[in-house]
């Protein structure tokens, strides 16, 4: 076996394996958590299979002193007992639908899982997710609509996207 080989068998595997992200239990009170931030967040549904919320988010971010204010009204299906992350649905299309980086379905393409995993090696946190992930893809899009350009570089979907996460890493 040659390195390169092993190296990236073993990185797959790394990367696929069963690991947890939120049980139950770690679910709902990271979602308390969340709610404490965005209060107007609500749970619709909670069963075994996971949490849904739906509701508005209203902050303001800012890049190189450009400021944005991100209201959106959205559903979070957050998946528990199970290897999947939380997933975002634009529920009041302040998303264009013809956006590279929104499914048919509304859901929002966040990151590669790669990027996830690795950036949650030592555990899923609910609330940096949302800081991390969800307010910088709403302030992203909407500076894209202003200059034409990503604020934080862009990525390919699928193999490409991933291939592009592990080159970076």
């Amino acid at each position: 076996i040659h390195f390169h080989s092993y190296h990236k068998h073993f990185t797959r595997k790394a990367m696929e394996r069963k690991v947890i992200i939120l049980s139950n239990k770690d679910a709902k009170n990271q979602v308390i958590a969340l709610q404490n931030l965005y209060p107007d967040l609500k749970i619709i549904l909670e069963s075994e299979e996971g949490i849904i919320l739906k509701g508005t988010i209203n902050k303001t971010r800012s890049y190189k002193n450009y400021p944005i204010i991100i209201k959106a009204s959205l559903r979070i299906s957050i998946p528990t007992n199970t290897n999947k992350f939380p997933s975002v649905f634009d529920e009041d299309e302040t998303i264009d639908k013809n956006y590279q980086h929104r499914n048919s379905n509304g859901e929002l393409c966040l990151a590669t899982n790669f990027d996830l995993r690795l950036h949650f090696l030592n555990g899923f946190n609910l609330v940096q997710w949302m800081l991390d992930f969800v307010e910088p893809y709403y302030y992203s899009y909407k500076y894209y609509c202003d200059f034409g350009v990503f604020p934080y570089g862009d990525r390919a979907h699928g193999w490409n996207g991933a291939m592009q996460a592990y080159q970076e890493f």
